[in-house]
């Protein structure tokens, strides 16, 4: 099981499902400025959220939605293609390396910060960069589209 399944069965999610609704920019009501600005200091806080990555997706997203062709939409897409980076990055570790790093230290970095902390000093430890270069290109690029810009896509 990895450290993320394992967080997410362990911690109770708050109820991000109701965020979600009440908070998706097309289905909001006109004229609904206030409930716009609080949803988006909302998912602000989501997605600075070092205790939990679902929390850490769901805000990044959010704050996508709602402001979308603003530089905080980019500094967004940004932070979750850093974590897609991270995540790669963990995976392309060979077995030795991916093993060499203790339980103390793995549960260490998960308590003080996360899973990104995690990654994140994972990575340092073997001497892997922790910021993707500028030519860096994601796997699976999809993965850095909102769920309603991959229907577009498949459509085309």
């Amino acid at each position: 099981m990895s450290m993320a399944k394992f967080i997410a069965f362990t911690q109770p999610l708050p109820p991000l499902a109701n965020f979600n609704t009440t908070c998706n920019p097309k289905k909001m009501p006109k004229n609904a400025e206030q409930l716009r600005a609080d949803c988006l200091a909302v998912a602000k806080r989501l997605a600075l959220d070092a205790d939990r990555e679902i929390n850490r997706l769901v805000g990044i997203r959010a704050v996508r939605r709602l402001a979308a062709g603003t530089p905080l939409a980019d500094e967004m897409r940004a932070l979750h293609a850093r974590f897609i980076y991270l995540h790669e990055k963990v995976v392309e570790l060979e077995a030795g390396e991916f093993f060499g790093y203790t339980l103390a230290q793995t549960l260490a970095a998960m308590r003080e910060g996360g899973e990104l902390a995690f990654f994140e000093r994972k990575l340092a430890h073997f001497g892997v960069p922790t910021n993707p270069p500028a030519s860096w290109k994601t796997q699976y690029p999809d993965e850095l589209m909102l769920p309603e810009e991959r229907l577009v896509l498949k459509r085309l």
